[in-house]
C-alpha cells in the first residue's frame, strides 16, 4: 500500500503552491526541475510553510511523510486506509485534523497536538472514546458511523472528557449504538449540539442527567433511540434541558416551555400539597390510637370498705392462706393482733367473733 511521500504532499499542493515550484515533475521518487532547477531542501522549506494539505482518496496507509509540514494547520486524509494516527508530533500549529472513512481503531498519537480544536473520525472502526488527555482546546468531535461488529457499541472511557469539558461544543455519535451518555457526557458544560442519532439508548434517567448536566446545550438529536417512544419523552426532555431550542429536527417553541413549565409547577405544588394532608393524617391516627401502658395496679376505691369487701371475696375463693407466725409483741392481750397486709380485713373471721365476745362480757361486768 502507498505511503503519504513527498511526491503525494506535492501533487495535493494547491494550485499556487504548484506554480511556485514550476512544473515540478516526478520520476522514482526523484524530481526534475524544468526551468529553476530546486532542490530538495528548497522543495521541503517549501512544504514547512504549507497550511492545508489534502490528501484524499489515494489509499494510503501510513502518515509518516506528513512531518515535513511543520506549519500545517489544516489536514484531511479522509477516504484512505490509514489504520494508526501518526506523525503528528512536529506539528504544534495543527488546528483540524480530517481522518473520515480510513481504518482507524483506536484514538492514540495526539499526545502533542493541544492545539487541535475540530477531529474528525467518522466512519472508522473505534469502540472506545479515549486518548483525549491533552487535548484542551477541543471545540468538535465527529465520531459517527462506526464500522463495529453486530451487537458491540461505542463506549466512554472513564473521564475521557475531562481536558475538553470547558471547551468541547459539538459532538456527533450518530449510528453508533450508544447505550449509555449521562455518566461521560454530562460534564460537558459548554456543549451546545449533540448528534447522538440511530443509537440504543432506552433509559429516560440517564438521557436526562445528560440534559441537566450539558447546561449549554441548545440542539440535540436522538431521533432513532428507543427512548423516544417512553411515554412525555418530548416533555421530559424540554424540561430536563432548560436551554434547548430545537429537539430532533423540531423546534422547541418559548410558549411550549412555559406551558409545561406551568403544569410542572402545579404538579409539584398538588404533590407537596398530597405529601402534607397524608403526614396531617398520620399524625391524627396516632393521636387516636391508644397508647400502651404497664399493666395497671389495684384499682382504686373512694371508701376502704368496697376494697376491703373485695379483696375478702377473693381469698375466700382462693381458699385459706397459709399462717404467718410472729414475734410476740409487748401489747397487751386486749389489743389486736398486727395486721399481715395492709387491711384489716385481712384477719381471720374467728378473731373478730373473739373480740366480740370479749367486747360484750365487759359490758355485762360494767353493768352488774
Amino acid at each position: 500500500m502507498p505511503k503519504l511521500t513527498l511526491q503525494i504532499l506535492l501533487s495535493s499542493l494547491s494550485r499556487d503552491v504548484r506554480r511556485s515550484l514550476d512544473k515540478v515533475v516526478y520520476e522514482n521518487g526523484r524530481k526534475l526541475i524544468k526551468q529553476n532547477q530546486f532542490t530538495w531542501d528548497e522543495v521541503q522549506q517549501l512544504l514547512a510553510r504549507v497550511s492545508h494539505i489534502t490528501v484524499t482518496g489515494k489509499q494510503i496507509d501510513c502518515m509518516d511523510g506528513i512531518a515535513c509540514c511543520r506549519s500545517i494547520e489544516v489536514l484531511y486524509l479522509y477516504d484512505n486506509n490509514i489504520t494508526v494516527i501518526e506523525g503528528l508530533e512536529n506539528l504544534p500549529n495543527l488546528r483540524h485534523l480530517f481522518l473520515q472513512n480510513n481504518k482507524i481503531r483506536e484514538i492514540s498519537g495526539l499526545q502533542r497536538s493541544s492545539n487541535l480544536r475540530k477531529l474528525y473520525l467518522d466512519g472508522n472502526s473505534i469502540s472506545v472514546v479515549q486518548g483525549l488527555e491533552n487535548l484542551t482546546d477541543l471545540e468538535e468531535l465527529h465520531m459517527g458511523r462506526q464500522n463495529l461488529p453486530s451487537g458491540e457499541c461505542l463506549r466512554f472511557a472513564p473521564d475521557c472528557f475531562r481536558a475538553c469539558a470547558n471547551t468541547l461544543v459539538v459532538v456527533n455519535f450518530s449510528d453508533c449504538g450508544l447505550r449509555e451518555v449521562g455518566a461521560a457526557m454530562s460534564q460537558l458544560r459548554r456543549l451546545e449540539v449533540a448528534d447522538l442519532a440511530r443509537g440504543a439508548l432506552a433509559s429516560l434517567e440517564d438521557v436526562g442527567c445528560f440534559l441537566q448536566g450539558a447546561c449549554s446545550l441548545q440542539r440535540v438529536d436522538l431521533r432513532g433511540n428507543p427512548v423516544t417512544r417512553e411515554f412525555k419523552y418530548r416533555e421530559f426532555a424540554i424540561l430536563s434541558g432548560q436551554t434547548i431550542v430545537e429537539l430532533d429536527g423540531k423546534e422547541v417553541a418559548h410558549q411550549e416551555r412555559q406551558f409545561l413549565q406551568s403544569l410542572d409547577r402545579n404538579k409539584q405544588q398538588r404533590r407537596a400539597a398530597d405529601e402534607r394532608k397524608q403526614s396531617l393524617r398520620r399524625l391524627e391516627d396516632s393521636q387516636t390510637q391508644p397508647h400502651t401502658h404497664p399493666p395497671p395496679g389495684p384499682p382504686r376505691f373512694k371508701n376502704f370498705s368496697a376494697y376491703a369487701e373485695q379483696q375478702l371475696r377473693q381469698t375466700q375463693r382462693a381458699g385459706p392462706t397459709p399462717r404467718v407466725l410472729r414475734a410476740p409483741s409487748s401489747a397487751s392481750n386486749s389489743d389486736p393482733p398486727p395486721l399481715n397486709g395492709r387491711f384489716d380485713s385481712h384477719r381471720p373471721q374467728q378473731q373478730q367473733q373473739q373480740q366480740q365476745q370479749q367486747q360484750q362480757q365487759q359490758q355485762q361486768q360494767q353493768q352488774q
